[in-house]
């Protein structure tokens, strides 16, 4: 079989070389790569970069901001007006079946004879304490001690009257009524200066309950539940009857009618008290 005889052409000189070359060039890169990486050359990969400190960036950038604003309004907010301290009315010394207390300025006479006479109008069958709590401009609100009631009302007892109290006292309504009753710390020095009183109570005290011209009256001694009591007389003009009575040689009761000094004595005497 004759021999195939390769005819060389253009084409076939041209493929020839490129193999050559590519075949050198590769051998070239690949002995580079060597050399390199026996230089101790080691190229690092890339990392993709990390979004945390742009976050946490953000975040501080916030909390400024915020903190700012904040100082600003707590620089910059009005302080709240302190609110008045509420009155808190200590247990009566006989129980009530209801209280309502009576708000009155510093000095004003006239308000305060308006909320008594108001009050006694109004008032029941029932027992019903009457807290007296004064108060002015610039000052709080306070209960009102019994001279602070009396001066108020420019009312003057006897000056030993304020030498027997120990302060504790309280205001009642009932059937149209007063009912004063005051704590005492001595039994004869109270019953000396209510004798030195009684003719002129009834006119002193008589603004209290719209009686301005009252005179003075005579007085009666009376007994209940086996407690001496002083009880003024009736007139054909007013029949109202101031008694005061010493119960259980603590306590002194001042009333407008004989029927309250009665109820009073009877609730002091049967109890509890709130002493």
């Amino acid at each position: 079989m004759p021999e195939e005889i390769k005819i060389r052409t253009m084409k076939t000189d041209t493929d020839e070389l490129l193999k050559k070359e590519k075949s050198s060039f590769l051998d070239m890169f690949a002995r580079q790569s060597d050399e390199r990486y026996e230089k101790g050359y080691h190229p690092t990969p890339q990392r993709p970069r990390s979004s945390g400190p742009i976050i946490v960036s953000i975040l501080i950038i916030l909390i400024l901001i915020g903190g700012g604003a904040g100082v600003y309004f707590y620089i910059n907010q009005k302080p709240a007006e302190p609110k008045p301290a509420e009155i808190v009315i200590p247990r009566p010394i006989i129980n009530s079946e209801k209280a309502e207390k009576t708000k009155t300025k510093i000095g004003d006479r006239s308000g305060l004879l308006i909320n008594l006479e108001k009050e006694r109008q109004t008032s029941t069958s029932e027992l019903r304490l009457l807290p007296i709590t004064l108060f002015d401009i610039g000052t709080s609100e306070h209960l009102a001690t019994p001279k602070d009631f009396f001066t108020t009302l420019r009312i003057a007892p006897p000056p030993a009257f304020y030498e027997v109290l120990t302060g504790k006292w309280n205001l009642y309504t009932q059937n149209h009524n007063f009912i004063f009753l005051f704590e005492i710390n001595n039994r004869l020095k109270t019953l000396g200066t209510m004798l030195e009183w009684e003719e002129a109570m009834p006119a002193t005290l008589g603004s209290i309950i719209n009686r301005a011209d009252i005179g003075t009256r005579a007085y009666k001694d009376l007994i209940i539940k086996n407690v001496d009591s002083r009880i003024s007389l009736a007139t054909p003009d007013d029949a109202t009857q101031w008694g005061y009575s010493i119960v259980v040689g603590k306590y002194l009761v001042i009333t407008t009618s004989e029927s309250e000094l009665k109820n009073a004595i009877e609730r002091i005497v049967a109890g509890p008290l709130n002493e």
